[in-house]
């Protein structure tokens, strides 16, 4: 829903004739998307799920391949039931 805003609001202000405004705008919320989507959002999932950086964000993107927008969510909780039970597999070998 807000890009939704922010692409009117780029659009209205390139119809002003503001153009680098528009294009100034443009790039700051691709920033903001872009750092948010690719570093905010997995160092929190990866606390929460105890899997580092590069797990989570790869978790992320082929989750995002296989299945779409969900998969945005899904990839990394099925890559965390994935190494629990790794996890737990060795544990259960060694003992």
């Amino acid at each position: 829903m807000a890009a939704s805003r922010g692409v009117g609001i780029r659009a209205g202000t390139s119809l002003d004739g503001a153009g680098s405004a528009a294009v100034a705008l443009c790039g700051f919320g691709v920033a903001v998307i872009f750092v948010s989507d690719k570093f905010i959002r997995p160092a929190l999932t990866g606390r929460a799920s105890h899997l580092g950086f590069f797990w989570v964000l790869l978790g992320g993107l082929s989750g995002l391949e296989t299945f779409g927008l969900l998969g945005i969510f899904i990839g990394p909780v099925l890559l965390a039931s994935a190494l629990a039970l790794w996890r737990e597999w060795c544990n259960a070998k060694r003992a």
